[in-house]
């Protein structure tokens, strides 16, 4: 705390009474959040589960670009996948 100020005017500094008009009430329509329900139940029923993508790593299909990071844990570097030209971190 400094030296020259009080606790007293401390509180008259944080006490300047703001006060905050009324906002307006904002409605949205109903029948525009209905069509979207109703597109993402399609979109659900359309969805098929079990599908993977499953993508062969090898080290020769990497690419080195550039180290992100070294620590007790060892480096992290950042690498391209040749084929897919996917831009991943490897440890």
């Amino acid at each position: 705390m400094l030296p020259n100020t009080t606790t007293r005017s401390i509180r008259k500094k944080r006490n300047i009474q703001l006060k905050l008009e009324s906002s307006p009430v904002v409605s949205s329509p109903k029948n525009g959040t209905d069509d979207s329900k109703d597109g993402l139940a399609q979109r659900l029923t359309d969805l098929e589960f079990g599908l993977e993508f499953r993508l062969d790593l090898k080290a020769e299909d990497l690419k080195h670009l550039k180290e992100l990071g070294a620590g007790n844990g060892g480096t992290v570097s950042q690498v391209m996948h040749i084929t897919t030209k996917t831009l991943m971190a490897k440890k």
